[in-house]
């Protein structure tokens, strides 16, 4: 099967992409495939949400998943959401929970053999950790 490669696009993502001088050539492969498949495993998260009803919910808790997940994090007062905070905390907890299995089956859709899904996503994790 052919596969269609867009150039233009790829140069345009490529200018686009800020540069890290501490990082290697490596690294910064490595950093924009993991910010790619996190993209990704959001982009599906959101439309999941958006199609069953829940996309004011997935607006309002999505700036919240990269935040420490202690009980400070979630305000004691009910949001735009009118929700309380325990019923937000719950669901920061099942998003944050299906967002990982949705980036599991991005990487998992990136190897051959399914035992090496825990080691990718080990890279994975190390990727956007370097600094």
């Amino acid at each position: 099967m052919p596969v269609s490669i867009e150039l233009a696009r790829a140069e345009q993502r490529f200018a686009e992409e800020p540069t890290d001088q501490s990082l290697t050539p490596d690294q910064a492969f490595d950093r924009a495939w993991a910010t790619g498949m996190l993209e990704r495993a959001v982009e599906r998260l959101r439309k999941e949400y958006e199609s069953s009803g829940r996309g004011p919910l997935f607006a309002a808790l999505a700036p919240r998943l990269w935040k420490s997940s202690s009980a400070g994090s979630v305000d004691s007062s009910p949001d735009q959401t009118g929700m309380n905070a325990h019923a937000i905390s719950t669901a920061l907890n099942r998003l944050r929970h299906r967002l990982g299995l949705r980036l599991r089956e991005e990487v998992a859709a990136t190897v051959a053999d399914g035992t090496d899904i825990d080691a990718e996503l080990q890279l994975l994790i190390a990727a956007l950790g370097d600094n």
